[in-house]
C-alpha cells in the first residue's frame, strides 16, 4: 500500500485520523505519509519516573555539571535516587 502525501489535504486528515484510533484497531502494516521535506519539532514527553532516574544516573556518571530540564522530583522514587547518588558522592543541586 502506498504512503499518503502531507502535500494533499485529504490524505493528510486521513492519516491524522487514522493515528488518533486505538492501538487494536491501527491498520498493519500503518500507511506513514511521507514528508515534502526537512521539518523542525519538538518533543515533550510527559513526565516519567523512569527517565528521570536514568537521567540522574547518567549526570551522576558524567564529567562536570549536569542541568536537566523538568526532571520529575516529586516522585519517591527520584527522591530515593538522589539520596543514594549523594551517598555515593554525586552533589545534587536542586
Amino acid at each position: 500500500m502506498a504512503s499518503p502525501e502531507w502535500g494533499d489535504p485529504g490524505a493528510a486528515r486521513e492519516a491524522v485520523e487514522t493515528f488518533r484510533r486505538p492501538l487494536a484497531e491501527l491498520p498493519d502494516p500503518l500507511p506513514v505519509p511521507m514528508l515534502p521535506g526537512p521539518f523542525d519539532l519538538t518533543l515533550r514527553p510527559p513526565p516519567s519516573k523512569s527517565i528521570t532516574n536514568r537521567l540522574f544516573v547518567l549526570a551522576a556518571l558524567g564529567r562536570g555539571e549536569s542541568v536537566l530540564g523538568r526532571p520529575l522530583l516529586d516522585a519517591v522514587d527520584a527522591k530515593v535516587m538522589i539520596e543514594a547518588l549523594g551517598l555515593l558522592g554525586a552533589e545534587v543541586r536542586l
